[in-house]
Protein backbone atom coordinates (compact mmCIF):
# COMPACT_ATOMS: atom_id res chain seq x y z
CA UNK A 1 0.00 0.00 0.00
CA UNK A 2 1.01 3.58 -0.57
CA UNK A 3 3.01 5.28 2.30
CA UNK A 4 1.66 8.21 3.68
CA UNK A 5 4.03 10.47 2.45
CA UNK A 6 3.72 9.35 -0.85
CA UNK A 7 -0.27 9.86 -0.65
CA UNK A 8 0.39 13.52 0.44
CA UNK A 9 2.71 13.80 -2.54
CA UNK A 10 0.09 12.53 -4.80
CA UNK A 11 -2.42 15.22 -3.12
CA UNK A 12 -0.13 18.23 -3.17
CA UNK A 13 0.61 17.31 -7.14
CA UNK A 14 -3.45 17.29 -7.80
CA UNK A 15 -4.11 20.23 -5.90
CA UNK A 16 -0.76 22.38 -7.48
CA UNK A 17 -2.58 21.27 -11.20
CA UNK A 18 -5.88 22.05 -10.05
CA UNK A 19 -4.38 25.73 -8.90
CA UNK A 20 -2.35 25.87 -12.55
CA UNK A 21 -6.16 25.81 -13.81
CA UNK A 22 -7.88 27.93 -12.12
CA UNK A 23 -5.44 31.05 -12.26
CA UNK A 24 -4.97 30.45 -16.12
CA UNK A 25 -7.12 32.54 -18.33
CA UNK A 26 -7.13 31.65 -22.12
CA UNK A 27 -6.58 34.22 -24.63
CA UNK A 28 -8.99 35.94 -27.38
CA UNK A 29 -9.03 33.21 -30.10
CA UNK A 30 -7.71 36.53 -32.36
CA UNK A 31 -4.88 36.97 -30.34
CA UNK A 32 -3.28 33.62 -30.10
CA UNK A 33 0.21 33.21 -32.26
CA UNK A 34 -0.14 30.16 -34.91
CA UNK A 35 3.44 29.78 -34.73
CA UNK A 36 3.59 29.46 -31.07
CA UNK A 37 0.27 26.82 -30.84
CA UNK A 38 2.60 25.19 -34.07
CA UNK A 39 5.38 25.07 -32.27
CA UNK A 40 3.34 23.02 -28.86
CA UNK A 41 1.40 20.86 -31.24
CA UNK A 42 4.32 19.20 -33.62
CA UNK A 43 6.93 17.08 -32.55
CA UNK A 44 10.01 15.12 -34.48
CA UNK A 45 12.15 12.70 -33.03
CA UNK A 46 16.10 13.24 -32.81
CA UNK A 47 16.99 9.99 -34.06
CA UNK A 48 19.59 10.55 -36.88
CA UNK A 49 18.51 8.31 -39.65
CA UNK A 50 14.71 8.34 -38.84
CA UNK A 51 12.50 10.80 -40.06
CA UNK A 52 9.66 10.82 -37.71
CA UNK A 53 6.99 13.81 -37.05
CA UNK A 54 3.70 13.73 -35.56
CA UNK A 55 1.30 16.84 -35.59
CA UNK A 56 -1.68 16.88 -33.30
CA UNK A 57 -4.19 19.17 -34.94
CA UNK A 58 -6.60 20.12 -32.01
CA UNK A 59 -10.00 21.58 -33.14
CA UNK A 60 -8.64 25.34 -31.54
CA UNK A 61 -5.86 25.31 -34.36
CA UNK A 62 -8.82 25.38 -37.12
CA UNK A 63 -10.48 27.87 -34.58
CA UNK A 64 -7.49 29.93 -34.63
CA UNK A 65 -6.84 30.07 -38.39
CA UNK A 66 -10.36 30.28 -39.02
CA UNK A 67 -11.05 33.43 -36.72
CA UNK A 68 -8.22 35.27 -37.80
CA UNK A 69 -9.49 34.78 -41.39
CA UNK A 70 -11.56 38.18 -41.66
CA UNK A 71 -13.71 36.54 -44.25
CA UNK A 72 -14.84 33.95 -41.62
CA UNK A 73 -18.33 34.03 -39.87
CA UNK A 74 -19.09 32.48 -36.63
CA UNK A 75 -21.17 30.41 -38.29
CA UNK A 76 -18.34 28.98 -40.42
CA UNK A 77 -16.44 28.59 -36.66
CA UNK A 78 -19.37 26.85 -35.05
CA UNK A 79 -19.95 24.64 -38.37
CA UNK A 80 -15.84 23.53 -38.06
CA UNK A 81 -16.57 23.31 -33.89
CA UNK A 82 -19.93 20.88 -35.02
CA UNK A 83 -17.43 18.96 -37.86
CA UNK A 84 -14.36 17.87 -35.06
CA UNK A 85 -16.93 17.01 -31.94
CA UNK A 86 -16.46 13.89 -31.93
CA UNK A 87 -12.72 13.45 -33.65
CA UNK A 88 -8.72 13.88 -33.15
CA UNK A 89 -6.81 14.74 -35.85
CA UNK A 90 -3.46 13.49 -36.04
CA UNK A 91 -0.88 14.04 -39.33
CA UNK A 92 2.27 11.56 -39.42
CA UNK A 93 4.91 11.22 -41.58
CA UNK A 94 7.85 8.86 -41.23
CA UNK A 95 10.73 7.31 -43.29
CA UNK A 96 13.78 6.64 -43.42
CA UNK A 97 16.80 8.71 -44.32
CA UNK A 98 19.56 7.26 -46.19
CA UNK A 99 23.41 7.54 -46.64
CA UNK A 100 22.97 10.54 -49.10
CA UNK A 101 20.04 11.91 -47.86
CA UNK A 102 17.22 10.59 -50.07
CA UNK A 103 14.35 9.36 -47.93
CA UNK A 104 11.82 6.09 -48.35
CA UNK A 105 8.67 7.16 -46.73
CA UNK A 106 6.69 4.66 -44.59
CA UNK A 107 3.30 3.76 -45.95
CA UNK A 108 -0.30 4.51 -44.53
CA UNK A 109 -0.95 0.95 -43.43
CA UNK A 110 2.52 0.44 -41.60
CA UNK A 111 2.54 3.65 -39.31
CA UNK A 112 -1.36 2.71 -38.61
CA UNK A 113 -0.32 -0.36 -36.78
CA UNK A 114 2.62 1.54 -34.75
CA UNK A 115 0.64 4.69 -33.97
CA UNK A 116 -0.92 4.84 -30.38
CA UNK A 117 -2.64 7.77 -28.61
CA UNK A 118 -3.40 7.80 -25.08
CA UNK A 119 -5.41 10.63 -23.59
CA UNK A 120 -6.23 10.93 -19.33
CA UNK A 121 -5.02 7.08 -19.27
CA UNK A 122 -7.22 5.71 -22.17
CA UNK A 123 -6.11 4.56 -25.35
CA UNK A 124 -8.00 6.10 -28.67
CA UNK A 125 -9.47 4.09 -31.46
CA UNK A 126 -8.04 4.84 -34.95
CA UNK A 127 -10.90 5.92 -37.05
CA UNK A 128 -11.77 3.52 -40.75
CA UNK A 129 -11.69 6.05 -43.29
CA UNK A 130 -15.23 4.42 -44.31
CA UNK A 131 -16.68 5.73 -41.23
CA UNK A 132 -15.52 9.23 -41.55
CA UNK A 133 -18.01 11.90 -42.29
CA UNK A 134 -18.18 12.83 -45.85
CA UNK A 135 -17.70 16.64 -44.79
CA UNK A 136 -14.41 15.91 -43.04
CA UNK A 137 -13.15 13.72 -46.08
CA UNK A 138 -14.17 17.06 -48.40
CA UNK A 139 -12.14 18.92 -45.75
CA UNK A 140 -9.13 16.54 -45.96
CA UNK A 141 -8.90 17.26 -49.65
CA UNK A 142 -8.27 20.59 -48.94
CA UNK A 143 -6.11 20.31 -46.71
CA UNK A 144 -3.66 17.80 -47.89
CA UNK A 145 -2.45 18.84 -51.25
CA UNK A 146 -1.74 22.31 -49.02
CA UNK A 147 0.76 20.01 -47.06
CA UNK A 148 2.41 19.20 -50.25
CA UNK A 149 2.23 22.67 -51.65
CA UNK A 150 4.32 23.85 -48.62
CA UNK A 151 6.34 20.67 -47.88
CA UNK A 152 7.05 18.76 -50.88
CA UNK A 153 7.93 15.34 -50.71
CA UNK A 154 7.48 14.94 -47.14
CA UNK A 155 3.56 16.70 -47.45
CA UNK A 156 2.76 14.09 -50.13
CA UNK A 157 3.69 11.58 -47.36
CA UNK A 158 1.54 12.97 -44.25
CA UNK A 159 -1.28 10.95 -43.40
CA UNK A 160 -3.72 12.12 -41.63
CA UNK A 161 -5.34 9.87 -39.27
CA UNK A 162 -8.68 10.41 -37.18
CA UNK A 163 -8.44 9.75 -33.60
CA UNK A 164 -12.05 8.50 -31.48
CA UNK A 165 -13.28 7.28 -28.36
CA UNK A 166 -12.42 3.95 -27.26
CA UNK A 167 -16.22 2.26 -26.75
CA UNK A 168 -15.14 1.30 -23.37
CA UNK A 169 -14.44 5.25 -22.22
CA UNK A 170 -15.76 8.64 -23.37
CA UNK A 171 -12.38 10.83 -22.80
CA UNK A 172 -12.79 13.02 -25.77
CA UNK A 173 -12.46 15.83 -26.97
CA UNK A 174 -9.05 16.17 -25.69
CA UNK A 175 -9.07 19.96 -23.65
CA UNK A 176 -5.60 21.85 -24.78
CA UNK A 177 -5.97 23.78 -21.56
CA UNK A 178 -6.53 21.44 -19.49
CA UNK A 179 -3.86 19.17 -17.55
CA UNK A 180 -5.10 15.51 -18.82
CA UNK A 181 -1.82 13.54 -20.35
CA UNK A 182 -1.66 13.28 -23.64
CA UNK A 183 0.80 10.90 -24.82
CA UNK A 184 2.10 9.84 -28.40
CA UNK A 185 3.84 6.88 -29.40
CA UNK A 186 4.89 6.21 -33.11
CA UNK A 187 7.08 2.94 -32.99
CA UNK A 188 9.97 3.72 -29.96
CA UNK A 189 8.85 7.54 -30.93
CA UNK A 190 7.00 8.29 -27.38
CA UNK A 191 6.09 12.13 -27.26
CA UNK A 192 3.12 14.43 -26.25
CA UNK A 193 2.68 18.20 -25.70
CA UNK A 194 3.08 19.83 -22.14
CA UNK A 195 -0.39 20.29 -21.28
CA UNK A 196 -2.18 23.14 -21.25
CA UNK A 197 -0.81 24.93 -24.08
CA UNK A 198 0.85 28.00 -23.05
CA UNK A 199 0.01 29.63 -26.55
CA UNK A 200 -3.54 29.70 -25.62
CA UNK A 201 -3.40 31.14 -22.24
CA UNK A 202 -3.15 34.89 -21.22
CA UNK A 203 0.74 35.71 -20.26
CA UNK A 204 1.34 36.77 -16.64
CA UNK A 205 3.20 39.63 -15.34
CA UNK A 206 6.08 38.77 -13.04
CA UNK A 207 6.20 41.66 -10.39
CA UNK A 208 10.02 41.49 -10.00
CA UNK A 209 10.97 42.58 -13.07
CA UNK A 210 7.38 43.71 -14.97
CA UNK A 211 8.05 40.68 -17.48
CA UNK A 212 5.55 38.86 -19.21
CA UNK A 213 5.66 34.69 -19.08
CA UNK A 214 3.89 32.19 -19.74
CA UNK A 215 0.25 31.60 -18.20
CA UNK A 216 0.71 28.04 -17.51
CA UNK A 217 3.13 29.49 -14.48
CA UNK A 218 1.80 30.23 -11.26
CA UNK A 219 5.19 31.29 -9.65
CA UNK A 220 7.96 33.45 -11.72
CA UNK A 221 10.60 30.48 -12.44
CA UNK A 222 13.04 33.24 -11.77
CA UNK A 223 12.06 35.13 -8.38
CA UNK A 224 9.94 32.54 -6.86
CA UNK A 225 7.35 35.27 -6.82
CA UNK A 226 3.86 34.66 -7.77
CA UNK A 227 2.52 35.92 -11.11
CA UNK A 228 0.09 38.47 -11.75
CA UNK A 229 -2.87 38.11 -14.37
CA UNK A 230 -2.76 40.65 -16.78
Amino acid sequence: MPSNNMKKRTLIGALLLVCLTLTAQKKDIKQVSIDALLTETQFSSDAPDDLEMVWWLPQVFWEVSFAQDETTTAADIQALKDMFADYELFAVVKGKIGYFGGITYTPLEEIQEILKITYNGQELAMTDMKDIPSDLINFLTIVQPMMSNMLGPMGENMHFIFMENNPTQAVLPINPIGNSPLEIELGTFKTGPDLPLGSLLEEKLCPKDQKMLSGKWTYCPFHGTELKAK
